[in-house]
């Protein structure tokens, strides 16, 4: 195909430099796929299309390496328990692309609930966001919960799911 005229700005008609820069981006694209992406290939896709436009733009990046990506769970929920639909959409955006993470399992294990799909990812973030949100009543109430407390909050926990599901059913 026809260059993209800022990479023959930098390696010029030097068709020796542009092949090695080629072959150095698609060796470290395999490498992030096969380490970071768990060999998705749509992820992997959307990853290096919105990296290789944040470069040529001149931006800075990031990799998604390690626990430094993990998303908050503030603002999934309200005081209210009300889910905020457009945090909950932006969060699961940033995990499908690999940009971020919740910080509650192994990276392997993230990456298996993200494989699971963005219906599993959500579901992750609601309740996540529950126990953000009101997770802390039961400590600072003296840490340890009664059977019926426990019973109340998984009720509570299922009531939130099953309205979430009914809202977001498409």
């Amino acid at each position: 195909g026809e260059a993209n005229p800022q990479v023959m700005a930098i390696a010029g008609d030097n068709t020796t430099l542009l092949s090695r820069i080629q072959h150095a981006i698609n060796e470290f694209l395999q490498w992030l796929k096969a380490t970071v992406f768990g060999d998705t290939e749509g992820r992997l896709d959307v990853f290096a299309k919105k990296t290789l436009r944040e470069l040529l733009n001149g931006k800075e990046i990031s990799l998604p390496n390690g626990r430094n990506n993990s998303v908050s769970l503030r603002g999934i929920l309200n005081e209210k328990g009300e889910i905020n639909y457009e945090q909950l959409r932006q969060t699961t955006d940033a995990i499908e692309e690999g940009a971020a993470h919740l910080n509650r399992l192994s990276l392997a294990e993230e990456r298996g609930r993200t494989k699971g799909g963005r219906r599993n990812v959500e579901a992750s973030l609601v309740l996540g966001g529950w126990e953000n949100t009101f997770g802390a009543d039961t400590q600072e109430r003296g840490g340890s919960q009664s059977t019926q407390d426990k019973n109340d909050a998984r009720k509570r926990q299922e009531q939130l799911l099953e309205k979430w599901a009914r809202e977001t059913a498409g």
